[in-house]
């Protein structure tokens, strides 16, 4: 449960709305079917939200081995890089995904 916590943390320090659509540029879009598009660059809500999503990657990665006896031992970092996640919590993160 602490772990799902950890990833369910909203990921950037300032606010940024959660919206259920994303702005983006047309010039930006690198692929797309009716539902979804795949973007060169994101915008920081929308970063934050695949943020989220990297990290419950992460958690469910995790849960799936909870039975394990080192399971309490690792950390949500250390989570992170089994699975090839960002592990870091500066900001550093989203900033990837915005670039």
């Amino acid at each position: 449960e602490e772990l799902r916590a950890w990833a369910n943390e909203w990921p950037a320090k300032e606010p940024i709305p959660r919206n259920k659509t994303i702005d983006y540029k047309p010039e930006d879009i690198i692929g797309e079917n009716g539902d979804y598009a795949v973007l060169r660059t994101c915008p920081a809500e929308c970063a934050a939200q695949l943020r989220i999503c990297e990290k419950n990657f992460a958690a469910d990665h995790a849960q799936l081995l909870e039975q394990e006896c080192w399971f309490r031992d690792l950390s949500p970092q250390e989570w992170c890089q089994n699975v090839g996640v960002i592990a870091d919590e500066a900001g550093i993160a989203v900033d990837a995904i915005k670039a």
